[in-house]
């Protein structure tokens, strides 16, 4: 070995201590764990909450180089866990390489010496040829951002951060937050509390949980009969491994996980109020599905309430909710989860040439396999970006990643430049090639920094992984280092999507919007497309602001909806009525990410002949400047958000007869209006479409073809294909369109309205000219424009 390079590894939870682990096998000794509090143990150190236990089979749940076979439960509770990481890291002398109660505050990478100096809390430095990041994504709780939460006077605290010392006995309690943390805790508090009011966002799919205690016997055969434990591994393995497909390519087969979930809601919910609040609206999958049995047992006891109005503040002795209704309490205990996407925060990372960490993760954290960041040589991060799962055990993939890493240790041992991976081709991600300069030192080199950014959420990518990273083999010499497929390069034009196969149009398009927990303004949502897309993104999740001049309606449907939604009454003609909508929605939610300019009127009359001047100069104001006011006061919140603009604009534009001037004219601007936006808004990481819609079933655009010269046309064509299509699919298009940040999104079914539309099929207006009844619609307008010439 030419050189034995030291090795700095900040955290001691599973990936810190598999990591050294590992290391110390294959003869690197150079090791120094860096490890802010005083014991090993990670978030299992830390989440001591009464319940707390691993939602994985315990079997699997462990390093598959130290099995344990005397676990006490098929799924291991807390205590157990925590137990089996100090005794692993007692057994492989990992202890004497850790500096305990030393935190990193910040490193930075010396490109002259190709070695790492860390900045740590007792104000010394340290220097490190690689680098090893394992501080994993559940480190660092989440706080809610509420008004007035400082004020409160009753006891409060993280369920990450539990205090033991608060006697919750006979207290009026609320917990914030429903999920893997809270329906552990929430059962056990339940029967102790005078009073639970439980605050949920959304409702959570929960499917019964497996668990069972090993009995003797069984944790005897585990122990003595060869090969039994791990076959018991490598079953539980294939048990949960195919449910990846249902999260990432067959979404049908979550069908018998739901029915599973109603079953078993409706045998132990009875109350069918109480049940409809604690059954999802969103698509199972979208968000981690837990298990439980006894969460519902716990919410249908007398002492219990499920909240689900949203919460506005809090105040010294409790809880405001939207309706008004101060909830009392005693205490509030967050269950609001982790920073798990505020990866290596707060520490400040610097690497070749200047680059800061958190700058080149601004638009979302991206690494080549997920350990791998471009910029930054030999620095590896465990449990990385877009490396999380639902489905299996982390520790599993964890193991893969770790032997990754040792082969690019193997590779600086032997003084090598860098990683001779050969990418081919492949799909799934969003990937950036940037320019590669070479060192002497760096690991970065032959991975041709290939930066995945796999959309924020690719459950399967290590999945996909482990089976191409095979585990390096201590007993051969050569070091067997290749990796994971090339994605797709995929190209951006102004305009346009295409996905292109030519590997030098390198330019990334952005990545797709996710839309649970994102904050979307609508206007014109009082009814018709604007209420029906509200209803299918708060389904997703997303949080709905309404603007409408229909009071009632707004109310209703807010009401429909629930929580996450709140309406205002305003006339997109007023643009000071917008500016306090734009600021309310973004003070409420925390910012705007779309924007649907979606509100419009047609004129009473379609002929330039008989409409008046005022309802003309109505229509354009609402129809363009409503447009151009309702972007204009939401534009500074999208850039903030990177966000995206929805402009709904109508095949109108495109007609070439004089069906609707006034109506055509103003779509047509829209549509011109949102061309310069995705021009304008290309260099901002913002984005900008157009939604054209021809013949839906709603009442707006049935009047408007009802006129002679529209109803003619629909005769120059089939009756099946000028059926109107319906407001749901319309709207399921344009939902889809936003997710993939469109620029243009089309749902005509009007065969007549797209086949008049210009671009590529405006070369068959010629043809469309000679066929008689089309010809006749357009003889119909224009003669009864006549007396206007």
């Amino acid at each position: 070995m030419a050189h034995s390079p030291s090795i700095a590894i900040i955290g001691t939870g599973f990936g810190g201590l598999g990591m050294a682990i590992q290391l110390r096998r294959n003869g690197f000794d150079d090791i120094t764990i860096f490890e802010k509090a005083g014991e090993v143990g990670g978030c299992w150190r830390d989440n001591t909450y009464p319940g707390a236990a691993c939602d994985v089979p315990s079997h699997l749940y462990s390093f598959s180089f130290e099995p344990k076979a005397d676990w006490s439960r098929r799924f291991a509770p807390q205590p157990e866990i925590r137990q089996y990481l100090n005794d692993t890291a007692e057994k492989y002398g990992i202890v004497r390489h850790v500096r305990f109660n030393t935190e990193v505050l910040g490193a930075s990478f010396d490109d002259s010496t190709g070695t790492w100096s860390l900045e740590l809390s007792d104000g010394t430095t340290h220097r490190a040829d690689v680098l090893v990041a394992a501080t994993g994504q559940l480190n660092r709780p989440v706080y809610p951002r509420i008004r007035g939460i400082d004020t409160f006077e009753g006891e409060m605290f993280h369920s990450a951060r539990w205090n033991h010392d608060y006697d919750l006995a006979g207290k009026n309690v609320a917990v914030i937050g429903t999920g893997a943390s809270a329906i552990q805790f929430v059962p056990q508090i339940a029967p102790k509390v005078a009073r639970l009011e439980l605050f949920q966002r959304s409702a959570t799919y929960i499917i019964p949980k497996p668990d069972y205690a090993y009995p003797r016997l069984a944790r005897t055969g585990f122990a003595k009969v060869p090969g039994l434990l791990r076959f018991s591994r490598w079953a539980t393995y294939w048990e949960l491994e195919p449910r990846a497909l249902a999260f990432t390519r067959v979404p049908r087969l979550m069908a018998p996980f739901k029915a599973r979930f109603r079953r078993y809601l409706g045998r132990k919910v009875a109350d069918p109020q109480l049940r409809a609040k604690l059954t999802p609206t969103d698509p199972m999958g979208c968000k981690r599905i837990l298990i439980s049995n006894d969460y519902f047992d716990a919410v249908v006891r007398p002492n219990v309430d499920v909240v689900t109005t949203e919460i506005t503040e809090i105040r010294p002795n409790g809880i405001v909710t939207a309706d008004g209704e101060l909830h009392e309490v005693d205490a509030i205990i967050l269950g609001t989860g982790f920073q798990a996407t505020d990866l290596l925060a707060p520490m400040h990372i610097t690497g070749r040439d200047g680059a800061v960490l958190h700058e080149e993760w601004r638009d979302g954290a991206r690494a080549y396999l997920g350990v791998s960041v471009s910029k930054f040589p030999n620095l590896f991060v465990l449990y990385g970006p877009n490396t999380n799962l639902g489905h299996s055990s982390i520790i599993f993939m964890l193991e893969a990643q770790i032997g990754y890493v040792l082969q690019a240790v193997r590779r600086l041992a032997r003084g090598r430049r860098g990683l001779a991976g050969r990418p081919r081709g492949g799909s799934g991600f969003v990937q950036r090639q940037a320019a590669q300069a070479h060192s002497r030192h760096g690991v970065e080199p032959g991975l041709h920094q290939l930066v995945q950014d796999c959309e924020r959420h690719q459950p399967d990518q290590l999945a996909r992984f482990h089976l191409r990273i095979p585990q390096p083999n201590p007993h051969t010499r050569r070091s067997r280092l290749r990796t994971c497929p090339q994605p797709a390069v995929i190209s951006k034009r102004i305009g346009s999507r295409s996905h292109s196969r030519n590997r030098n149009e390198g330019v990334a398009l952005a990545s797709k919007l996710s839309i649970p927990n994102k904050t979307v303004l609508i206007t014109g949502a009082a009814r018709g497309i604007g209420a029906e897309t509200a209803r299918q993104l708060h389904a997703k999740g997303a949080n709905v602001t309404l603007v409408g001049l229909e009071p009632d309606h707004l109310k209703a449907l807010a009401t429909e909806l629930g929580s996450r939604v709140i309406f205002f009454e305003a006339d997109v003609t007023d643009l000071h009525a917008l500016d306090e909508a734009a600021t309310n929605t973004a003070s409420r939610f925390g910012g705007i990410d779309v924007v649907i300019a979606n509100a419009g009127i047609a004129p009473p009359t379609t002929t330039v002949a008989d409409i008046t001047v005022a309802d003309f100069e109505r229509t354009l104001d609402v129809n363009i400047n409503g447009v151009f006011r309702t972007v204009k006061s939401t534009l500074p919140h999208i850039l903030a958000a990177r966000g995206h603009i929805v402009l709904i604009s109508s095949i109108y534009a495109f007609l070439n007869g004089g069906l609707n001037a006034s109506y055509a004219m103003s779509k047509a601007a829209v549509e011109q209006l949102g061309r310069a936006l995705r021009v304008e808004l290309a260099a901002t990481g913002a984005t900008a479409g157009v939604a054209y819609f021809g013949f839906i079933d709603t009442d707006m655009v049935s009047s408007a073809f009802t006129q002679p010269s529209a109803a003619t046309m629909r005769k120059a064509f089939p009756a099946f294909l000028t059926e109107p299509i319906t407001l749901d699919a319309a709207v399921s298009r344009l939902v889809r369109g936003i997710e993939h940040r469109s620029g243009r999104i089309v749902a005509p079914r009007w065969v007549a309205s797209a086949l008049l539309a210009r671009g590529p099929l405006g070369l068959l207006d010629p043809q469309l000219a000679r066929n008689k009844r089309v010809h006749e619609a357009i003889e119909i307008a224009t003669e009864r424009n006549r007396p206007c010439r």
